[in-house]
């Protein structure tokens, strides 16, 4: 089944616009659910804000739990972080749709679902860290995030270089 490059792009432009959407959400409709400041910032983006000191990091989730209002962390940010790895995860996939028949292309997708899963992982046991502390679910809260971390920007790269390269192989066949 040949899918036209407008239509393609349409797709990839509306999940886009869905991300877009939920990250404006997860900024100014859900806070309330996490009170730190100065150094602190959410789990989930613990990585992106330290580097390579934030791989792995447990200690971290035991010192920002505590700004963690686990009501509202429940109630607004978990909802819709359940949802945003679906539309992200499709996100990536359609960025790589061309490629759809190549053998290796279930690869791609197995590290994409690998990174949406990591991503519940963190999500849940954090969840279940704020409600039952323990410094071996810190770690592995840590790990979750870390690997998630590592996976979201190495899949939308990698997806982002098969769009092109998709691109580039139906103008040449002079499909679009």
């Amino acid at each position: 089944m040949y899918i036209s490059k407008k239509r393609q792009i349409a797709a990839i432009l509306f999940l886009l616009a869905i991300c877009a959407g939920f990250y404006f959400i997860f900024q100014h409709i859900t806070p309330g659910y996490f009170s730190g400041t100065g150094d602190m910032h959410i789990i989930d983006t613990h990585v992106k804000d330290c580097g390579i000191a934030g791989l792995f990091d447990g200690p971290y989730v035991v010192k920002a739990a505590p700004f963690y209002n686990n009501e509202k962390y429940k109630h607004s940010f978990l909802i819709l972080d359940t949802i945003f790895p679906v539309f992200y995860s499709l996100f990536i996939v359609s960025l790589g749709y061309a490629f759809r028949q190549r053998k290796w292309y279930p690869v791609v997708i197995v590290f994409i679902v690998a990174g949406a899963v990591f991503d519940y992982a963190e999500d849940y046991s954090f969840l279940y860290y704020l409600y039952h502390p323990s410094a071996r679910l810190a770690s592995q809260v840590a790990i979750c995030t870390s690997i998630k971390s590592l996976l979201l920007p190495l899949n939308i790269f990698a997806g982002s270089i098969l769009f092109i390269w998709g691109m580039c192989i139906n103008q040449k066949n002079g499909k679009s």
